[in-house]
């Protein structure tokens, strides 16, 4: 029998959406393209797409969810798989286990504990760009909820972040830049990691959805003849919205060729400019269309993980403007510098924003070859799923994990 290694995942995967539902969607699509491995199986063991409709705009949060969300990480007990999920996970026997979220992690590592299974390593990647507890009580803290609930469910969730970092087995990160908002945003990261066995593997990402070619990208929006600087993903602090807005409400000031094209769930707190020239999609099904159309794309974020949409936008030959934090650093370095990363200033921005823009032709075109060489290189699904099968290679030789060995559970 054959090895399999189980990448466990409680939700469905969509090339459409961030995080480990995108992630996973583009790994699998490398994965079909590998030749079949003689030692070992991957397996994405995930609901299926259909299981969920599109996502559309996104639904304000309410207190009584808030007070839901508390009961259950407060409470120990949940952070078990049910006898279904048990079954689920288990019924290949699985030598090895991936896990995407810290409280799926800890999960998994409470109900090994419990059925007494060992000789399992267990990995663990965490997919949000800072704290998992301050991310998710962050989209609870807007007009309306008490702020002390909102503190109590960080300390909830942190609880179980911590636990899960210091019971998994093995991290898994895209790179060590990677891991800069972890250092940042949790208190002794940086302690837990001595001694931990820590595996990076880069992502890498399918070109985005189009609806029409490249070259009619800016007529679809009606931006023929414009200079289009765009922005996608969520409008909060973290995405840096608040900075690309500021610098990009200064450029559309001293420019009357720019236009700013904008997609991602709109934010009361940080309201678009009121201006003919700045064009808020909302929720858009074809992020491919929007960086086509794109002279410049704009990754602001104030930390960064090692964001899909950035290896998207080099996929697709887009000139980015990217602040040098995180795993921004890490692919500025892998395409040779041909995205221009700020210092995370506002006048820094848009300064780079332009000089991207006012680039020379020739100029243009060897930084768009340079960006399409680091994508075959680098970041294709194949290169991706390449990467990671030669990480569960390593962990099985380091581990001495042989087919023969193979525990029932």
């Amino acid at each position: 029998m054959r090895l399999l290694h189980s990448i466990f995942w409680d939700y469905f995967i969509d090339r459409r959406f961030g995080g480990p539902p995108g992630y996973l969607a583009h790994l699998r699509v490398g994965l079909d393209q590998l030749p079949p491995n003689p030692e070992f199986d991957i397996w994405i063991d995930c609901y299926p797409e259909s299981h969920f409709p599109p996502q559309g705009p996104r639904r304000e949060p309410s207190q009584q969810e808030l007070v839901s969300h508390i009961r259950y990480f407060e409470e120990i007990g949940n952070f078990e798989l049910s006898e279904a999920e048990f079954d689920r996970l288990m019924r290949h026997r699985p030598a090895s286990v991936h896990l995407h979220t810290s409280p799926l992690a800890y999960k998994v590592i409470r109900t090994f504990k419990r059925h007494g299974i060992t000789g399992i390593p267990v990995i663990l990647t965490s997919h949000t760009p800072e704290s998992n507890g301050k991310e998710m009580a962050d989209q609870y803290r807007v007009p309306g909820i008490d702020p002390g609930l909102c503190d109590r469910f960080e300390r909830a969730v942190r609880f179980i972040e911590a636990l899960a970092f210091q019971a998994a087995d093995i991290w898994m990160f895209p790179s060590r830049e990677a891991m800069e908002p972890y250092f940042a945003t949790i208190p002794k990261f940086d302690t837990w990691m001595y001694g931990k066995d820590i595996r990076y593997v880069e992502t890498g990402a399918c070109l985005p959805r189009q609806s029409v070619s490249t070259d009619q990208a800016k007529a679809k929006f009606g931006l023929s003849g414009r200079k289009v600087v765009s922005f996608m993903g969520r409008h909060n602090e973290v995405k840096g919205y608040d900075v690309f807005r500021a610098a990009a409400t200064k450029l559309l000031a001293e420019r009357e060729d720019v236009t700013i094209l904008v997609a991602g769930a709109p934010n009361p707190l940080i309201e678009a400019p009121q201006d003919p020239r700045w064009i808020e999609l909302g929720w858009y099904s074809y992020p491919g269309d929007v960086l086509a159309a794109s002279d410049v794309f704009v990754l602001p974020n104030r930390m960064t993980y090692f964001d899909l949409v950035l290896i998207e936008a080099i996929g697709m030959k887009t000139l980015v403007v990217a602040s040098a934090t995180g795993g921004n650093k890490s692919v500025a370095k892998m395409s040779k510098n041909a995205i221009a990363l700020f210092d995370g200033s506002i006048d820094d921005l848009k300064r780079q924003i332009s000089n991207v823009l006012d680039d020379t032709l020739e100029t243009t075109k060897r930084l768009v070859d340079t960006l399409d060489h680091a994508y075959e290189q680098y970041f294709t699904p194949l290169r991706f799923a390449s990467r990671y099968q030669e990480m569960i290679h390593d962990i099985y030789r380091d581990y001495g994990i042989r087919s023969d060995q193979i525990r029932s559970g």
